[in-house]
């Protein structure tokens, strides 16, 4: 019997969706590999993005002239694991983010 796996495919289309705090917090690869710490941090700002109504993203992320978006901790050791392995899920896919999905494959 042929046995299947998840697997992601796409490539990031650097929207920078994935870089806002209400997002990360959702995403369970993110969730997951935060300390407690980090974890009360963001809730904080998500308190902070309910009182002012707007969203607030993680400093590393930065446009570039062309409006695409740029961790610029990208390629460095200090990159927090869960930016790095996101998204690894379909549940931790970013609403919006069109450049990920998940398909199954037969191994």
């Amino acid at each position: 019997m042929a046995t299947k796996r998840l697997v992601r495919i796409g490539d990031c289309k650097r929207c920078g969706k994935c870089c806002y705090f209400s997002n990360l917090i959702t995403a369970p690869s993110i969730k997951t590999a935060m300390s407690d710490e980090q974890k009360a941090v963001i809730h904080n700002v998500l308190a902070l993005e309910k009182l002012t109504k707007s969203k607030v993203c993680c400093k590393h992320l930065k446009f570039d002239s062309d409006g695409l978006a740029t961790c610029t901790l990208f390629g460095n050791p200090k990159r927090p694991l869960g930016c790095s392995i996101h998204p690894n899920s379909p549940e931790s896919l970013t609403e919006g983010c069109e450049g990920f999905t998940f398909v199954w494959e037969t191994i």
